[in-house]
């Protein structure tokens, strides 16, 4: 039995729940696996057309997560369709998707509750150095080293999907996301397979939305990287 059976079929209310309320503020969390290829609106299903039967089981599970998401907060039923390479969501709400092998996830609030979200998840897997040298610098990596002795290959996994959140975070709130080795990323130091994520940027790079502002977290379950963060109205954050 696979990880991502285990999400849809046992585990699902629980882990939503855990990620849901790891956010800042109110936002609606859904899960889904990815095996089986999910209904999807027919105008949805038009983005498809062209492709791979796997790229259909994700798209399509990320819409039904969407779906779900939307409803739980009550926003309008329809098509969830595209605004260049994003997903176009209803106006007055944010969101954002994520897939991977095994297990697809939205996150989604209305405008009020955050400014931007940003989801990823990722498969705990080695990763080699060139990619690492990639994704972060100098100190980056010796804290990824560091970070292994209690996380193992999940290390570098987690601040490689924090950084994809982060991407996709800065995307909504129209700023222009800086390369990924100037972001730094702090794991925290709680025990277990989770924690609280800061981001700062090295360096004098400063994109429209600093990275400063995004309030992420990460969990591991199983084999699977699961990392959220959202950018809180200041409003909303004095009086959270």
């Amino acid at each position: 039995m696979t990880v991502a059976f285990q999400v849809k079929e046992s585990l699902s209310d629980m882990l939503e729940s855990d990620l849901a309320a790891a956010f800042p503020t109110t936002v609606a969390v859904c899960l889904s696996g990815v095996d089986l290829l999910l209904p999807t609106h027919p105008a949805e299903a038009e983005l498809m057309t062209f492709a791979s039967d796997l790229r259909r089981r994700h798209f399509a599970a990320g819409r039904d997560c969407a779906r779900r998401a939307l409803a739980q907060i009550g926003a309008p039923a329809g098509p969830l369709l595209r605004r260049g390479r994003a997903p176009a969501w209803p106006e007055g709400v944010t969101g954002s998707i994520a897939h991977t092998e095994g297990a697809a996830w939205c996150a989604a609030a209305y405008l009020g509750e955050v400014s931007a979200l940003g989801i990823d998840v990722e498969r705990v897997r080695p990763t080699p150095p060139d990619l690492r040298r990639r994704m972060a610098g100098q100190d980056e990596r010796r804290a990824i080293a560091a970070a292994e002795l209690r996380l193992g290959d999940a290390a570098a996994i987690v601040h490689w999907s924090a950084k994809e959140a982060l991407f996709k975070c800065l995307s909504q709130a129209g700023a222009e996301a800086p390369d990924f080795p100037t972001i730094q990323v702090d794991l925290g130091g709680a025990p277990g397979p989770q924690g609280a994520l800061t981001y700062c940027l090295a360096g004098d790079h400063r994109p429209a939305a600093s990275v400063e502002l995004c309030q992420g977290f990460w969990r591991l379950f199983g084999d699977l990287v699961f990392v959220g963060c959202a950018i809180v109205p200041a409003a909303r954050s004095a009086t959270a």
